[in-house]
């Protein structure tokens, strides 16, 4: 970036324009793959007159295109089309064929956004024909993915799926890693729609692991390129350095024929000692790189194992939330169902009576399906929090709905993954407790493994055939002292005394290998710590128990 706007002010002094325009291009090319949108339109935009000016219509058929793409993403959607327009136009002129198609994708992405979804698929199937018969399967791919989007928007997930399961096969054997992870996400969303969960998540899961492999690729170009610039920096130092050392020995060289044999001896010995130094420094350097280099690898690992449990509690939460949601789904059918015979009985009534008590039974109706609607909405509004990464900011919540919720959302989401899995649920639950200021999902994340935790606990004794044994989970919610307690019990496989001092540690985990990261209740702990509570762990009597204190 430092070289382009060094580039472009050394062509304004020369008055090089084709060099200024490509310099704004490049600028604002970067800018684009960085997702600054306006930076980019700004460069865009300044050098489009340059290229018109010295009549280089290629490249100004192009700026008018990526000019295009930045103001899609902006959602200045009208400008957005007069750009891809002209731009059409351009390169259908100058016979550029690539080019030309590129526009029509583009332009059917734009009218995809609009719910113009005629026009764009017409615009998306001649792009398609074009890229089939040029063998470009990067764009063929690109393509598919578009018309089956379309279909969805549609909500024909049937038809959206043949485009984008083949969209995806001709990206898996091309290896256009956009293109699977692109497809993936729009195919979990079609088998989500058709009523394959399983299917969908697989495809959820690859889209996540491909967006991590190419966020990793990215940081490690952007890293690659630094080291780049430290290497340039440190050779130039070493020039300089040497250049220095030259002109030391032409000093010297003239101290030998001017000076004294002792002035020599001790110029030479000075001279040795600086080498040492600098050997030594070298050396330093290097171990203290070395270290650096080392320490960031670890905290790479650390937050990718990180990154991974939040994940695999996503998985599980899934499947619990779709089960939730079917709920006020059915119940908004029904509702929906028979308000349309209320208002055909409103049609048909004859007095206005009968039109007045069906009118209230009506509205009683939309009501439901409104208060449905909005458990829908709180559902699904849970799982975006859940899944958010970074931190997020403290709220007023309602303790115990959130962990009524949490505790409907761990057993579906257990029975999903083991339809055999049966629990008895004892809640006792306080409606004393007053609000709390929390980060709702870290403290959803707490109850979520806790929970999940209760559960394989008791399900693994399950195992066992215990004659009289009756798996169990408590859940108790309370008041004490000024803190807001949560006690989540089982009697479960328990654990052991010597290994109740280590399960918060990092990587610790009582499961067996491939079971657990050891990261939950690591996790768990920080964020408790981090909302000012405490958290500590008893297994005794044939249950165990873990406590979570928050301040009130």
């Amino acid at each position: 970036l430092e070289h382009f706007l060094e580039a472009r002010n050394l062509f304004e002094s020369l008055q090089d324009t084709l060099g200024q325009a490509n310099c704004r291009m490049q600028l604002g090319v970067i800018a684009y793959t960085e997702k600054n949108y306006s930076d980019a339109l700004t460069s865009f935009t300044q050098a489009l007159p340059l290229y018109l000016s010295i009549n280089e219509l290629r490249l100004a058929s192009t700026v008018r295109y990526l000019s295009g793409l930045c103001r899609t993403e902006l959602g200045r959607y009208a400008e957005a089309e007069t750009d891809l327009m002209l731009a059409l136009e351009d390169k259908r002129k100058l016979g550029d064929e690539k080019g030309y198609q590129e526009c029509v994708t583009g332009l059917a992405d734009l009218f995809l956004r609009q719910d113009q979804i005629e026009r764009s698929r017409n615009m998306y199937r001649s792009a398609l024909a074009y890229f089939k018969n040029s063998s470009n399967l990067n764009g063929e791919a690109v393509t598919l993915i578009g018309i089956g989007r379309s279909f969805l928007k549609e909500n024909h997930a049937d038809s959206a799926k043949v485009y984008l399961e083949s969209a995806l096969q001709i990206s898996s054997s091309n290896r256009y890693p956009a293109g699977i992870m692109n497809a993936s996400h729009a195919l979990a969303e079609a088998y989500e729609r058709t009523g394959n969960s399983a299917k969908a998540l697989t495809m959820q899961q690859q889209y996540y692991t491909l967006r991590d492999s190419l966020f990793n690729l990215e940081s490690t170009r952007q890293l690659a390129e630094l080291q780049y610039q430290l290497d340039l920096t440190r050779k130039q130092s070493e020039i300089d350095l040497l250049s220095k050392e030259r002109q030391i020995d032409r000093f010297l060289r003239i101290m030998l024929i001017t000076g004294s044999a002792l002035f020599l001896i001790l110029s030479l010995l000075l001279l040795q000692r600086f080498r040492y130094k600098q050997q030594a420094n070298r050396k330093l350097e290097k171990a203290n790189q070395d270290l650096n280099h080392a320490l960031d690898e670890l905290r790479n690992t650390q937050e990718q194992l990180v990154q991974s449990e939040k994940m695999a509690s996503l998985g599980q939460l899934t499947a619990g939330i779709a089960h939730e949601i079917r709920n006020p789904l059915n119940f908004i059918t029904n509702f929906a169902a028979v308000s349309r015979e209320l208002a055909d009985e409103l049609n048909d009534a004859g007095t206005a009576t009968e039109r007045h008590e069906l009118s209230a039974d009506l509205k009683r109706n939309l009501e439901k399906i409104e208060e449905h609607g909005l458990r829908a909405n709180s559902i699904v509004r849970s799982m975006m929090l859940h899944a958010r990464q970074g931190k997020g900011e403290r709220q007023t919540v309602n303790l115990r709905d959130l962990t009524e919720e949490n505790v409907h959302l761990a057993f579906h989401g257990m029975r999903a993954s083991h339809p055999d899995f049966d629990v008895t649920l004892e809640k006792h639950l306080s409606i004393q407790l007053p609000a709390l200021e929390l980060v709702q999902q870290d403290i959803s994340r707490v109850l979520l493994n806790l929970l999940n935790n209760a559960f394989y606990a008791v399900r693994e004794r399950s195992k066992k055939k215990e004659p009289g044994f009756r798996p169990t989970v408590r859940i108790r919610l309370d008041s004490e002292q000024g803190q807001a307690v949560i006690r989540i019990e089982d009697n479960g496989i328990g654990i052991a005394s010597e290994k109740l001092d280590k399960i918060f540690e990092p990587f610790y985990t009582t499961k067996p290998p491939g079971e657990g990261t050891g990261l939950g209740l690591s996790i768990s702990h920080d964020i408790v710590k981090g909302h000012g509570g405490s958290m500590r762990a008893n297994s005794v009597g044939g249950w165990t128990v873990f406590e979570v204190r928050l301040p009130t």
